[in-house]
C-alpha cells in the first residue's frame, strides 16, 4: 500500500527512477504524463484516503479470491472477461488500475469521460487490439506501475 504521506506516490516514481539509472529520453514525455498525473490528482488521493482507509482496513471478504495466472497470449484476459460478465466477479479494470490511488472517488464521473475522450480520439487499447473501453478488465501489473511500485515488472520498459 502507498503510504498516507502527501506526495507518496509522486516521490516513489522519482525514487525508482533515480534508483534504475533515470528516465530514457525517448520516455520523457511519458515521464511528464506521469508527474502531472500524480500532481493533478494528489488532493483526490488524500482525500480517498481519509475517507476510505479506515473502511478498507476492517472489511472481511464475504468469498475467498479468485486468481487467474497464466502466460501471455494464452486467454486469461479472455477468462478474466468472461468471469467479469457474471455479477458473482469483479476485477480490476484499466481506470481502475491506472488510477488505483483515487478510483473510489473518481470512477462514476471520469471512466465515462476517459471513454468518450477514447471514442472521440479512436484511441485503442494495443495490448488487446481493441477499441480502448477504460471499464476492460486490466492485469495487476497496471496498477503497480501506476503506483510507482517497485514491485512492477512494467517499470523496466520505462
Amino acid at each position: 500500500m502507498v503510504p498516507r504521506w502527501p506526495f507518496a506516490p509522486l516521490i516513489s516514481l522519482i525514487w525508482a527512477a533515480g534508483r534504475s539509472g533515470g528516465v530514457s529520453l525517448r520516455r520523457l514525455p511519458l515521464w511528464g504524463v506521469y508527474l502531472l498525473r500524480y500532481l493533478l490528482f494528489e488532493p483526490l488521493r488524500l482525500v480517498e484516503r481519509l475517507l476510505y482507509d479506515r473502511a478498507i482496513e476492517q472489511h472481511e471478504p464475504d468469498d475467498e479470491p479468485l486468481f487467474i495466472l497464466g502466460h501471455w497470449r494464452a486467454g486469461t484476459s479472455h477468462l478474466q472477461t468472461l468471469l467479469y460478465l457474471d455479477s458473482r466477479f469483479t476485477t480490476s479494470t484499466i481506470f481502475r488500475s491506472m488510477f488505483s490511488d483515487v478510483y473510489l472517488i473518481t470512477e462514476g464521473w471520469l471512466a465515462p469521460l476517459l471513454n468518450r475522450l477514447a471514442r472521440l480520439t479512436r484511441a485503442s487499447f494495443w495490448i488487446q487490439r481493441i477499441p480502448m473501453d477504460v471499464n476492460t478488465p486490466a492485469e495487476a501489473d497496471l496498477g503497480l506501475c501506476c503506483l510507482g511500485s517497485r514491485f512492477s515488472y512494467t517499470w523496466g520498459h520505462l
